[in-house]
């Protein structure tokens, strides 16, 4: 075994022929494994790849192409790859070898192992799932290839588990339990599946949880997956992660992978480079104080829009009106969030979205919504932990519709850029200040990144910030004497009085919420909403790039790391009453403030957007638009829980989990 570094490769492409007559055949299987690799994760992503570019057998001498130009790629016209001895070929330019450039870089492979008894079985593999037509550089048999593929299977399913098991158990850690050859702990996983409850925690928790009970390590090892995964929950790994070591993490690939319909090169899911940061940089514009500013404007519009139609209801209704407050709340946030992307003059469009089956109508907003959750809800698929084949497929009915939707979805943010671009030509355009306008302002975005970056905005904001609200408006109903206090809070603050408040028009609302605005006990009663239920309890998938010590732990860099939000935020030496909703813990002058030993908290305690290099960047549009509605929502209208059981004990809301409704009665304010 040794190793390939495709950077080389790279820089040494215009020197083929001797590159050629250097190196063995082993050695350009290698090469050879490393392009089909990269084909077939991102296939689809690059439909111009399938019309340029096929691979040769490993026999054929493909290396001194670049010198000789008119040896042409070839793809058969019945539609499959193969050799260029084949007589249905149609010849294809040199341009595809740019192609294959363009994708290695964008992947920055590094290094490749190269090993021709394992080339030669995965490339078998990967032939039977392609459809690759291709001669082996062995003369192996059927049975043979079939051999070598199961020792391959033995490696990389048998193997690979123990090895990374006693990785982390030799340094200490405690680990999920012993995993099975093959599928590792996914039997246990898929237990929990079918077990799981209204009041069970996000399935991986729910199954970490029932691996150690209440008492959570600091820092433990899971064996779902052959390579194992690292699970942070204290403050102190944490802030080594988001600080010393930032530089060295990034998202998952798998990740990437399985949202890519949608999202495709999003700043939020690709590898950081120099254009990485370039184009977060000048994303992150559109999210200073001027720009808030606008949209804390617009979220006011939206908001009190909604309300008001709400205590019409309620009147009409005889002063009492039961309804979900998940509807209520997600239909708020899709609104205030697609006029805040778009521009409010957007909500008067509707859009068809297939939903289970049945062609719905329904707002912009609500349909990235459900997008966002059925795309995201592939990775938790226990067999998609078990492989990564199926990450950039359809397996079935459901998938292909989630796969026809983000293209909807897609089609129709690209329409709203050719519009707003057309209406941007008009002398008289006057902007809205929303983030569509914001990016096609900027010259530095093309409108593929406009697209992908609105849709990302679009889907992951309404998600996050509804559940965030619903929580918090759950708590302040069970807990009355909450509510009554933020509402006395805000009389106070606002210098108005109850009945005063009640009647606020929109113009009056944002006289006294803007970005420099001070209600600090409402926006506590978000930040504890975040902590004690965080819409995202556990990170997406991440990795360091390099063998990483992370306070004392060597992190492998072939292996996936989380940071568990929701138990840094239930962590009982950092919280006092952890499983209480207390918003004083975020008022410096409560006792609440301070750790069980009197102390200050941890900086890393809290950490509901992320940390590091890739902390959310829509993290202070969030907190401004969070504070704001919940603020026009308790004071203009009054709540009770519907059902008496939810006094008692709350059924799970968050991320990743079927969605419990509330049922809530809405009143007249008296």
């Amino acid at each position: 075994m040794f190793y390939l570094d495709i950077s080389f490769f790279l820089q040494e492409m215009e020197k083929a022929q001797a590159i050629h007559q250097h190196f063995s055949t082993t050695l350009r299987s290698g090469i050879l494994l490393a392009f089909l690799q990269i084909f077939s994760c991102q296939e689809s992503q690059y439909p111009e790849l399938q019309q340029k570019v096929c691979f040769f057998s490993v026999e054929v001498q493909f290396l001194d192409f670049p010198k000789q130009p008119e040896k042409k790629i070839r793809k058969c016209s019945c539609g499959s790859l193969s050799c260029c001895q084949h007589e249905c070929a149609t010849f294809i330019d040199h341009q595809a070898l740019i192609i294959l450039k363009k994708i290695i870089m964008q992947q920055h492979v590094q290094k490749v192992v190269v090993n021709v008894f394992r080339l030669e079985c995965l490339i078998f593999l990967s032939s039977q799932i392609y459809h690759i037509k291709y001669e082996s550089s062995h003369s192996y048999g059927v049975l043979q290839q079939f051999r070598l593929s199961f020792a391959y299977l033995l490696y990389e399913k048998v193997f690979k588990f123990y090895y990374f098991y006693w990785y982390y158990k030799r340094q200490g850690l405690k680990s999920t339990a012993f995993p099975m050859p093959f599928v590792g702990n996914l039997f246990k996983l898929k237990h929990v599946f079918e077990t799981s409850d209204k009041y069970s925690l996000t399935p991986f928790e729910e199954y970490w949880k029932r691996q150690f009970g209440d008492d959570v390590p600091p820092v433990f090892s899971d064996h779902r997956i052959p390579e194992g995964s690292v699970v942070f929950s204290d403050p102190n790994y944490v802030n080594d992660v988001f600080t010393t070591k930032s530089r060295y993490m990034e998202k998952h690939p798998k990740f990437h992978r399985l949202v890519w319909n949608l999202f495709r090169d999003s700043v939020f899911f690709v590898k950081s480079t120099e254009t990485w940061v370039e184009k977060r940089k000048h994303l992150s514009t559109a999210f200073y104080k001027d720009k808030i500013n606008i949209m804390i404007a617009t979220a006011i519009d939206v908001c009190k829009h909604r309300v008001d139609k709400l205590r019409q209801q309620v009147k009409e209704n005889g002063g009492s009106l039961e309804m979900s407050l998940n509807l209520f709340v997600q239909e708020v946030i899709d609104d205030v969030i697609q006029a805040c992307v778009f521009g409010q003059k957007s909500l008067e469009r509707k859009l068809q979205y297939n939903v289970y089956g049945q062609e719905q109508e329904l707002s912009a907003g609500t349909c990235f919504r459900i997008a966002f959750h059925t795309f995201i809800d592939r990775y938790i698929k226990v067999f998609r932990q078990l492989t990564d084949l199926f990450d950039s497929i359809a397996v079935d009915k459901d998938e292909k519709v989630i796969f026809e939707n983000g293209n909807r979805l897609r089609n129709y943010v690209s329409q709203m850029v050719i519009k707003r671009r057309e209406e941007m030509n008009d002398p008289n355009f006057q902007s809205q200040g929303d983030f569509l306008t914001l990016l096609c302002q900027d010259p530095y975005f093309d409108d593929e990144t406009i697209i992908t970056e609105c849709t990302t905005f679009l889907a992951a904001a309404n998600v996050t910030n509804s559940i965030t609200v619903t929580n918090a408006m759950f708590y302040l109903m069970r807990d009355r004497h909450i509510l009554e206090k933020a509402r006395v809070k805000c009389s106070t603050q606002f210098k108005t009085t109850r009945e005063g408040l009640k009647e606020f028009t929109a113009e009056q609302w944002k006289a006294v919420m803007n970005y420099d605005g001070q209600y600090p006990f409402t926006e506590q009663v978000i930040l504890e909403s975040l902590r004690i239920n965080p819409p995202v309890t556990f990170s997406s998938p991440h990795y360091f790039v390099e063998d990483t010590v992370i306070n004392g732990v060597k992190v492998h860099k072939d292996s996936q790391w989380h940071i568990w939000m929701s138990a840094l935020h239930h962590n009982p030496k950092e919280w006092r009453e952890p499983e209480k909703f207390i918003p004083e813990r975020f008022d410096p002058e409560s006792e609440y403030y301070l750790t069980p030993a009197g102390k200050k908290r941890h900086p890393m305690s809290f950490a509901p957007f992320f940390g590091g290099k890739r902390i959310c960047i829509g993290k202070t549009f969030a907190q401004h638009i969070l504070t704001s509605i919940l603020t026009i929502l308790i004071n203009q209208l009054d709540y009770e829980l519907a059902d008496e059981s939810l006094y008692h004990r709350k059924p799970s809301n968050t991320f990743l989990q079927q969605e419990f409704t509330y049922k809530v009665r809405a009143k007249e304010l008296q």
